[in-house]
């Protein structure tokens, strides 16, 4: 299967040249597109009793070569052999500007570079990465640093319908990088809620849980996973934990994306790693199905991609 077109977020800081080095890089071995995007701000915003001394499309115009000459800069300090045919400047939000240009492009991927947020920084107005996780529907790959071969990939699985996605673009992954895969199923506890009777027994939970991964994921599995395995506890903390002990350089997890509104607030541990994991982060989201259930993933999706 051939790879689409990949959309790189681009700025002139450190995290944005980064995201230009992986998409370029992948789209070189993808033999696909790469298409590097930066948005500024649209001056069309500006209130209309707000008396200009140009003519708006001038301003636009001018605010769009200034932003284009300073990415062009900083690309070429970076990367002096970039070709700087496959940049673009769109004006708007950064989030909507890339969600245009994935459309536009029917683009496949998009590559961000990862920074961290203090807290208050992610509750004011969130960041960019959560931004666009919430409203792109295709791949967002978190950068933390340079993708090099024989990476080692941690693919976060849930046993729902999103686990089909997530694997085959982690097979996809690893052809493209000889990656060295390994998936991981986090059996969380039983929830706990306030005058609710729990139907299953505490002690069956975790048993059932294990089955369903031997049976819905494990036989599925071709040879590019060197390891399998279900660990107990809370998915955040033990996906980060798991990380760090097998010294993952890219953890993959599916996001249930559904639609826009279901994805203003994302599920915890999406939002979670999106601020706390140390590695780079893919993040696939997946609509769900019109009968979707959550106990069986798509087995017909996964054979096709083996």
């Amino acid at each position: 299967m051939s790879w689409k077109p990949i959309i790189a977020g681009v700025d002139q800081s450190d995290e944005g040249i980064r995201a230009a080095v992986v998409a370029l890089r992948l789209a070189a071995l993808a033999g696909c597109e790469c298409h590097l995007v930066h948005v500024t701000h649209d001056v069309s915003n500006i209130p209309a009793s707000f008396h200009l001394p140009v003519d708006l499309n001038e301003l636009r115009h001018r605010v769009s070569e200034q932003a284009r000459s300073a990415i062009t800069e900083a690309l070429i300090n970076k990367l002096p052999d970039i070709d700087l045919e496959c940049l673009e400047v769109r004006l708007g939000t950064t989030a909507l500007g890339l969600v245009h240009a994935t459309r536009y492009h029917e683009a496949g991927l998009v590559v961000l570079g990862r920074t961290h947020h203090k807290a208050p920084a992610r509750w004011f107005g969130g960041t960019t990465a959560h931004h666009t996780v919430r409203t792109i529907d295709v791949p967002i790959l978190l950068a933390s640093e340079p993708l090099g071969s024989g990476l080692k990939i941690l693919v976060a699985v849930d046993l729902t319908y999103a686990t089909g996605p997530t694997l085959e673009l982690a097979r996809r992954f690893h052809e493209l990088l000889n990656a060295e895969l390994m998936i991981l199923h986090v059996a969380e506890p039983l929830p706990v809620v306030p005058d609710v009777t729990v139907q299953m027994d505490e002690y069956a939970h975790y048993p059932s849980l294990e089955a369903r991964f031997e049976r819905d994921i494990r036989a599925s599995l071709n040879g590019n996973f060197e390891r399998a395995e279900v660990r107990r506890g809370h998915a955040n903390k033990v996906v980060r934990a798991t990380a760090r002990e097998w010294k993952a350089d890219l953890v993959m997890v599916g996001s249930h994306g559904k639609n826009w509104a279901d994805r203003v607030i994302l599920g915890s541990t999406t939002e979670r790693l999106i601020n706390q994991l140390e590695t780079s982060l893919v993040v696939v989201p997946v609509r769900a199905p019109k009968a979707a259930t959550t106990t069986v993933i798509d087995r017909k999706r996964m054979k096709q991609s083996t």
